[in-house]
């Protein structure tokens, strides 16, 4: 199966590099979806907030065409790992991000033609909105899953892969940043998932 194809009647967000879909399904068959932006859908943070199963794209591609897609398919606090060598997480709890990501053709005619979404682009919030200064990316959360269930390290151009991420975060509870240092906004999502 494959995850949800942006539509190419989406609205891009203010940002002019990070966009937001909603998707009916978290690998659902593409369908035409219009999406637009609002106050609304930005935290005070300014990224874009973002539910379970909820499509994002990355704009940048030749036309404004979004050469990446992805979505969280779901979050599962304190999950078990599966690797004979995993170690307790260091911060607290593992966080599991299951995630779907396809990259389109147009990926190839950017600066950067590889798109890479691991646990050190993430970092959390606690509830009382306190930002952890540890990382999410450690090596237990490196070493909690078999290597077939995570997602792959890069993906080129027209590529398509679901896998898992593994963060290691201080709260069972709170919100994830998900920002990449060439992307101006980033997206959030609350878990546990409601």
């Amino acid at each position: 199966m494959e995850p949800a194809k942006p539509s190419a009647s989406a609205t891009s967000e203010t940002s002019a590099t990070a966009s937001a879909e909603p998707s009916t399904s978290a690998i659902a068959a593409p369908s035409p979806v219009t999406s637009t932006t609002s106050a609304a859908e930005k935290s005070e943070c300014g990224n874009l907030m973002k539910q379970v199963g909820q499509g994002a794209r990355i704009l940048g591609g030749p036309g404004g065409k979004p050469p990446v897609s992805f979505v969280i398919n779901s979050i599962t606090v304190d999950g078990q790992c599966t690797s004979p060598y995993a170690t307790p997480p260091e911060n607290g709890h593992f966080v599991i991000l299951d995630v779907s990501v396809q990259t389109e053709p147009a990926l190839a005619n950017t600066d950067v033609p590889q798109f890479y979404i691991g646990s050190g682009d993430w970092k959390a919030i606690a509830p009382n909105g306190t930002t952890s200064n540890a990382t999410a990316g450690t090596g237990s959360s490196f070493g909690c899953l078999t290597e077939p269930e995570t997602l792959p390290q890069t993906l080129g151009p027209a590529e398509q892969a679901t896998g898992k991420i593994v963060l290691d975060v201080e709260t069972p509870e709170g919100t994830l940043i998900f920002r990449r240092a060439t992307v101006i906004a980033g997206w959030e999502w609350t878990y546990p998932a409601l």
